[in-house]
């Protein structure tokens, strides 16, 4: 049995306490050393939820708990460029009202600044079923753009895992808008992604 370095982004929103089944699935196959995050402008009161919060990871091999300032983004961006973590859990937050205009999604920033792979999830993971260990770990790619970076990590983490890897691409149709655009652009129609991955 392998250990699993996770850093748990959480928000204490009911998303974040859904989503405790699924590092409880892994930690059926891995020794867990799991740090529990929160980021924001008051850690102190918030130190008192973190505490409480997963009482179960406290029986993983290592469980810390922390909390850090400034934007939840940019702290947990630089802990994972300070810090080797396998995997960032990261569950989206329930909505509360109507869309912000100038919202800028968490885990799209995470995504962009973090160096591991993320686990996210929404109102879905209420019918989920974690009884299984997980298979597959599929990641997307597309014709346009030549980082494949998050290809490299998800090969490293379905590795890691004793997972497949599957990587996912939509064919776009083909007419006259996509010929005409193909007509200005120097990159072909249809591309595979490229680099290494592990």
């Amino acid at each position: 049995m392998h250990d699993l370095k996770v850093l748990f982004a959480t928000n204490f929103f009911d998303s974040c306490f859904r989503a405790i089944r699924a590092v409880a699935q892994l930690a059926d196959a891995f020794r867990i050393d799991i740090t529990i995050a929160h980021s924001g402008a008051a850690p102190h009161p918030a130190q008192r939820e973190l505490q409480s919060f997963f009482a179960e990871a406290d029986h993983y091999t290592s469980c810390r708990r922390i909390t850090l300032d400034g934007a939840p983004a940019e702290a947990l961006g630089a802990l994972t460029r300070k810090e080797h973590f396998d995997i960032i859990v990261a569950p989206g937050s329930d909505r509360i009202g109507i869309p912000r205009p100038l919202h800028r999604s968490l885990r799209a920033e995470l995504l962009r600044r973090g160096r591991c792979p993320l686990w996210t999830t929404s109102r879905g993971l209420e019918q989920a079923d974690f009884r299984r260990p997980i298979r597959t770990i599929a990641a997307g790619i597309d014709g346009w753009d030549c980082d494949v970076t998050h290809v490299e990590l998800a090969a490293a983490f379905a590795g890691r895992i004793g997972a497949r890897l599957r990587l996912l691409t939509v064919i776009p149709p083909i007419h006259e808008g996509t010929m005409a655009t193909q007509a200005v652009t120097p990159e072909p129609l249809a591309r595979g992604g490229s680099g290494k991955a592990n």
